[in-house]
């Protein structure tokens, strides 16, 4: 076996995303991969020598798309989804199809553009949608995003685009708006049956599983519809549904693609129907209406390039077909109704708006005439990553029909992309909506639906993260939370006028309504440095939190709320009286904030660097217990940071009331603030040039130049004596806690420092913390020895999600302890024990 070298047109392999790469690229003049090979593979093929050969190779692709892609280098993302697609793969199959929840994470860590594969960008700006995915565009599918559904033969699945063009002609008038409303009655009859079925429940007094029935029906349309052939499901009990439930097994495992027992009984099912129409296609005219089978077998003698159909493609348009209409429309139905219930306003609005417009509820209702109904129009809404930009939609996460219904709404359809948009855009959208306005207005015009608390979210533990600035709420086991807002009570400071413009002044007004009229509220926050030192404020803002927010009765559920590590026991027994005696609640769990920051980082010992917007805590945690002997508390957080602004710029010339404006010095600092990492440099750059500057456009439309104070405001987290407080600077503090600590624990600790809360948000602290704390062990343990500093290992985390890393935590400890009773402190063990009931929390005296 003499020297050899692979060559490029000789041997290579194909890559479906990157097409054919070379194996074995030269590594210097004197080596390649085939003496690597040979030298692996001789004497025998061991197991070790198969190991290495397949490392070598991997390493040697990986380098490989690193040369051929270095255009991309520039754009920033993980260091290791530029290298291998095995970093989306991790995400997708281990973490149960995770990688669009990252993609989230890794743009707000990295920006609006992020390299998220050896040959793949990711945006998230909402004006490169249209860029990507206009009518304009010609783009060929990305092959190993369809690959997967094992229907390459779909028009959903196929990536060439003229061929899509063929396709999509062809089965296009199936699904125009003419043809929808000719067989408008099929899809009513469907749902008239879903009604009768839910009417029957009513008579035995059961709860009805809407998520089933929603399913069920639009499964039931699909199939009556494209195939003219029921599924009869909805007449099961409790519309249990065994094509539903492999859909569902199925789904999870997408990605490695798994045939379960039931999807090919549905293959089967399909394929003898489509067996029987090609061995006889006039068996077609005994069928009521038209079906897809019609549009294909009907010969296209003006159109050559259509492929001849076959019984395969068929089968990818059946089986796409019945798994794109069914879910889909279901599970939006689901979600509308569920919010529609659990918001009685909103619910309210909608059933006036169907009877005004639906006068006789036994008459059958017209797609055409729910469509005038603007109320109607709006209550659902999809949620991916653009549909989630707070840019677009405010509080993208709140159930808020009213948006859609402003006068500058029509600029947010551009934004709405549930169907997609552009040549590639969903087939099926005129059905769909022709479901979601019949089955939505049919089911609340005929029927009184009332929530069963059994199955909705009162099972689910509240958990409330107040905190001196924001209140964070929601439910355990979410993502994020359900609403977040300004913690602050504000009081008319005139009360000769009630109305203001359009707005109405009320005597106490709370939250965003306090934020949204603060120029005419005197404003007080209940909480100073994470303390709570106004009750009846606090009760005011509680009430807010479950009557207007989560519009919720307390009464019989659990909550777990949060506490700052230093929170005088005093304060915390007072809290859980409020919270039993005064709201009703079942049970109740108190949370350390930084242990909570811990668990959502998946963590157990660390070091929390905590800063909000009323105080910055520094709580070592060691297993799950914080170490309140070591915890330090230093007065300066995002508050002070704004204030710190104002004053800079009011030397600067500007005006700014310190009262008034402190909103919107607030976002001047959230949008242009950075921490330093070199102090000399920036002043340098500051005095020498303008690269600092940026401009900023107050809400009266003036202009203001922001140069050094871009910096100069948050030193004073390093330097506090800017700002007269005498106590160390945050890195300094943060050295003093882990040397405080036991020997033995403090390697942990400074391998496991994790950032948290709004104040830790600002572009470069991580790194000035990771400076300051190597120069300080250099100094002051290593005698000024730098040789000796490489042994030293430190890692300062900063989650992207870090300003709600308290809520996350708390949602996951909220779900791990919502069957286990044993972990609240109960209704009955306060009313028996009193505040000794507390002890159960482990807290001491603390």
């Amino acid at each position: 076996m003499g020297r050899w070298t692979i060559k490029r047109t000789q041997h290579t392999f194909s890559d479906p995303q990157n097409g054919p790469f070379l194996c074995a690229p030269t590594i210097s003049p004197k080596f390649s991969l085939g003496i690597a090979i040979k030298k692996c593979f001789a004497p025998a093929f061991s197991p070790r020598s198969l190991l290495h050969a397949f490392l070598l190779f991997i390493v040697c692709r990986a380098l490989n798309r690193l040369r051929r892609h270095n255009s991309l280098s520039r754009y920033p993302g993980p260091p290791l989804a530029a290298l291998t697609t095995w970093y989306k793969a991790y995400y997708d199959i281990v973490k149960d199809g995770g990688w669009a929840e990252h993609l989230e994470a890794l743009h707000q860590q990295y920006g609006k553009i992020v390299r998220v594969g050896p040959n793949e960008l990711h945006f998230s700006d909402p004006q490169a949608y249209n860029d990507i995915y206009g009518m304009g565009t010609r783009h060929t599918k990305q092959s190993e995003m369809y690959s997967c559904f094992a229907t390459d033969l779909s028009v959903f699945a196929m990536f060439d685009h003229h061929e899509v063009m063929q396709r999509r002609n062809l089965i296009g008038p199936f699904f125009s708006r003419r043809a929808i409303l000719n067989l408008e009655k099929t899809v009513q009859n469907r749902i008239d049956l879903l009604v009768s079925r839910l009417l029957k429940f009513q008579d035995t007094k059961k709860s009805a599983n809407l998520d089933l029935a929603f399913r069920s029906t639009s499964l039931d349309i699909i199939t009556s519809y494209c195939f003219s052939k029921s599924s009869d499901f909805p007449n099961s009990d409790n519309f249990q549904n065994p094509i539903l439930d492999a859909m569902d097994q199925t789904l999870p495992m997408i990605w490695i693609f798994k045939h379960f027992p039931l999807i090919k009984a549905v293959l089967l099912n399909m394929g003898s129907q489509i067996d029987d129409i090609m061995k006889d296609p006039s068996s077609l005219h005994n069928i009521e209406h038209e079906t897809i089978y019609h549009h294909f077998l009907t010969p296209q003698p003006e159109n050559q390039r259509l492929p001849p159909v076959t019984r395969e493609w068929l089968l990818d348009e059946g089986l796409y077909l019945r798994f794109a209409g069914s879910d889909t429309v279901g599970n939006v139905c689901t979600v509308a109704t569920y919010r529609i219930l659990n918001d009685k306003r909103i619910h309210h609005k909608l059933l006036t708006a169907l009877k005004e417009a639906w006068p006789d509820r036994d008459a059958s209702p017209s797609f055409e005439g729910l469509e005038k109904i603007p109320y109607l129009t709006v209550v659902s809404m999809g949620s991916t990553i653009l549909h989630k930009n707070p840019d677009v939609f405010p509080e993208p996460l709140v159930f808020k029909p009213e948006r859609w219904m402003q006068d500058d709404s029509s600029e947010l359809e551009k934004y709405l992309v549930s169907f997609s948009k552009g040549p590639r855009s969903c087939l099926g959208i005129n059905l769909a909506w022709c479901e979601l306005y019949l089955i939505i207005g049919t089911i609340f015009r005929r029927l009184e639906l009332v929530p069963d608390n059994a199955t909705m979210n009162t099972e689910l533990p509240l958990v409330v993260d107040n905190g001196t600035g924001f209140v964070k709420v929601g439910y355990a086991g979410s993502n994020f939370p359900e609403h977040v807002f300004p913690s602050i009570v504000g009081r008319p400071i005139l009360r000769a006028e009630e109305r203001v413009g359009s707005a109405v002044i009320k005597d106490i007004m709370i939250g965003d309504e306090a934020a949204a009229n603060r120029n005419y509220l005197q404003v007080t926050q209940p909480m100073e440095h994470g303390i709570v030192k106004n009750w009846e404020d606090m009760k005011h803002l509680w009430d807010y939190t479950f009557d207007e927010k989560l519009k919720i009765n307390p009464q019989g559920r659990k909550v777990l709320l949060t506490e700052p590590p230093m929170n005088p026991r005093v304060n915390r027994e007072r809290m859980c009286q409020v919270m039993f005696e005064e709201y009703g609640f079942q049970g109740v769990y108190v949370a350390i904030q930084a242990v909570l920051t811990l668990y959502a980082q998946g963590l157990t010992t660390g070091v929390v660097v905590d800063s909000g917007d009323g105080v910055t805590h520094i709580v070592p945690v060691y297993d799950g217990f914080a170490m309140p002997h070591l915890t330090r508390r230093l007065d300066i957080a995002g508050r002070d940071v704004t204030r710190y602004l104002i004053k800079l710029l009011l030397m600067r010339g500007y005006a700014f009331n310190r009262t008034a404006d402190f909103e919107t010095v607030r976002e001047i600092k959230e949008k242009l603030c950075y921490v330093s990492y070199d102090l000399e440099q920036d002043k340098k750059l500051a005095e020498e040039t303008t690269v600092l500057v940026e401009s900023y456009t107050l809400p009266d439309g003036r202009v203001i130049k922001v140069g050094p104070e871009r910096y100069e405001a948050p030193e004073c987290m390093f330097q506090p004596h800017l700002v007269d407080v005498e106590q160390p600077g945050v890195a300094e503090m943060l050295f003093q806690t882990i040397q405080a600590a036991a020997v033995d624990i403090r390697s942990d600790l400074y391998k496991h420092i994790v950032l948290s809360g709004g104040s830790s948000m600002y572009p470069g602290l991580p790194s000035r913390l990771e400076k300051e704390i190597k120069q300080l062990h250099l100094t002051r343990l290593l005698n000024g020895d730098p040789t000796r500093l490489n042994k030293f290992k430190i890692k300062i985390e900063d989650p992207p999600r870090r300003k709600h890393m308290v809520f996350l935590g708390g949602a996951v400890l909220a779900d791990i302890m919502k069957g286990r009773e044993d972990f609240w402190v109960s209704r009955e063990e306060w009313f028996e024990q009193g505040v000794r009931a507390l002890d159960k929390l482990g807290r001491g005296d603390s």
